[in-house]
């Protein structure tokens, strides 16, 4: 019934997606699979979920979804959302070698929510994970208004979270007063992120777009895809988007939902280069 929150590889010449799903008979979440020759034809690999909760009564036990995954050499690694039977969300980690039969980590949860009276202490989420120069940046969804941290680790088990966060922080006012579900690109110089926010009434939700040079102070440059106009698949939301740079050209598939149903949509930005001091993305659906 709902297909949303996609996380999207270039693996040679086939695009990877791993998504969260889920189905008429339950509104549980759980993590699909589907791949493309170009990015906008997909087909969906198995006949069931490639990730599934975990057993009555444990950290897992009700639902996951939105995945983060990379492909670190031979091995596909994901970070995903998970919630028990409170709705209490944290982190988990699963690697595999072919990016279908997953390996869930023993040592599961890897990022848990922050200590009472904490920013996010409620709910931890939302997972995004770039390795640069061996290390893992994870930034995250905490706590239930939406606020964006950051962690880093040596192993991508073991996470320090920030001094600085929440390093996108909810309460703006604007289009982004709940600022939430961050998709990162490394160009080499700089992070640039996409994340989902919502306006104060929670009724309008798009996505926008930041620079940094640290991965945790972070430069707002504004709304880049707006919900859809009314009457159209994306006029009741467009965000949980997931972004890669291919070549000269930003791809980007995001969730759209029209009131009753998410689905997945793709839209994209001709660009040269990654202008670090102006670049804001102009993209079409």
């Amino acid at each position: 019934r709902f297909v949303l929150a996609p996380s999207v590889l270039l693996d040679g010449s086939t695009y990877r997606m791993w998504y969260a799903g889920s189905g008429a008979a339950t509104s549980n979440r759980r993590i699909g699979y589907a791949t493309s020759p170009d990015g906008l034809v997909w087909s969906r690999q198995g006949g069931a979920p490639v990730l599934s909760p975990g057993p009555n009564g444990s950290w897992e036990s009700a639902q996951v979804g939105f995945p983060s995954v990379i492909k670190d050499g031979d091995t596909y690694k994901m970070w995903y959302t998970a919630l028990d039977a409170a709705a209490i969300g944290r982190v988990g980690y699963a690697t595999s070698a072919d990016g279908m039969t997953w390996t869930k980590y023993a040592g599961n949860p890897v990022l848990t929510a922050g200590s009472t009276g904490s920013w996010d202490a409620a709910y931890v989420g939302s997972p995004q994970v770039v390795k640069v120069d061996g290390v893992y940046h994870l930034w995250y969804r905490g706590g239930l208004e939406g606020d964006i941290g950051y962690a880093t680790s040596s192993d991508g088990v073991t996470w320090t979270k920030s001094t600085h966060n929440p390093v996108i922080a909810s309460g703006s006012g604007g289009w982004d007063d709940a600022a939430y579900h961050p998709r990162v690109v490394f160009d080499g110089a700089l992070f640039h992120i996409w994340y989902s926010g919502c306006n104060p009434a929670g009724d309008v939700c798009q996505v926008g777009y930041a620079t940094s040079s640290d991965g945790a102070h972070w430069t707002r440059l504004g709304m880049v895809l707006p919900q859809g106009a009314s009457g159209v698949w994306d006029d009741g939301g467009a965000d949980h988007a997931a972004v890669l740079l291919v070549g000269t050209t930003l791809k980007m598939w995001y969730s759209g939902y029209d009131g009753e149903v998410y689905r997945i949509g793709y839209a994209s930005a001709a660009t040269t280069a990654l202008d670090h001091a102006l670049f804001i993305p102009s993209l079409v659906r």
